[in-house]
């Protein structure tokens, strides 16, 4: 059986595997422009979850998807 600080780690982790998760989808989507909606789509019901971390990551994400949407000739670059 897991203690409780055991846990908390691996919830803690289970978040920060998504938060990166976010990011490496968001350079994949660069590439692959097929994928920003669905990427967005995604990164909102993960919002949903209320843990800071995934709040603040996808928000992040979601303003650089957004800015590839207005400008697409400037999304070649990887940020």
């Amino acid at each position: 059986m897991m203690s409780l600080q055991e846990a908390e780690c691996v919830a803690t982790s289970a978040i920060a595997i998504k938060a990166y998760s976010m990011e490496v989808l968001y350079k994949l989507a660069l590439i692959y422009q097929e994928l920003i909606n669905e990427l967005s789509a995604s990164i909102n019901m993960l919002q949903g979850e209320g843990s800071a971390g995934i709040i603040a990551r996808g928000r992040i994400i979601l303003k650089k998807l957004a800015e590839i949407t207005i400008n697409p000739k400037s999304s070649q670059k990887l940020s």
